[in-house]
């Protein structure tokens, strides 16, 4: 099943010590045959969704996502979000999206034009504090 027992119950590991890489291994595992196993049935039960929908001639879309929260290891995804990002190899908008898995588009975006913001705001208060110019007065002119 490439289930660990301990993920099953804590009390069914094997008695002994392990190394964090093999720990780490052993989760890997994990994670892997649950989102295999979310992924195979995610389409079917989104089809059924979508029939009883239809049926029922309702109008709002239901489908199901299933969450990463609890099988994810965020220490690992920031890790290689960070990497990546570094690397040039995502842009910061991609590496929010991937840090917040279980978000939508829309939530993503929000996060992005906020955090511009922020930045935006920090960058006008570093000037302020450097004496750079006042906001709407030309340079030169205070």
């Amino acid at each position: 099943l490439q289930l660990s027992p301990r993920t099953i119950a804590s009390f069914l590991g094997e008695g002994g010590l392990k190394t964090a890489t093999q720990v780490s291994s052993e989760d890997s595992n994990s994670i892997s045959f649950i989102e295999i196993s979310r992924s195979v049935a995610e389409k079917p039960i989104n089809k059924l969704l979508k029939c009883v929908k239809e049926f029922y001639k309702l109008k709002d879309d239901v489908e199901i996502k299933f969450s990463k929260e609890g099988v994810i290891n965020t220490n690992e995804l920031l890790q290689r979000i960070s990497m990546e990002k570094q690397a040039g190899l995502i842009s910061e908008y991609d590496a929010l999206k991937e840090w917040m898995y279980d978000a939508d588009e829309e939530q993503v975006k929000e996060a992005y034009e906020k955090i511009q913001q922020d930045k935006m705001k920090q960058m006008q208060e570093a000037m302020m504090m450097q004496g750079g110019p006042m906001e709407g007065t030309p340079e030169g002119e205070l």
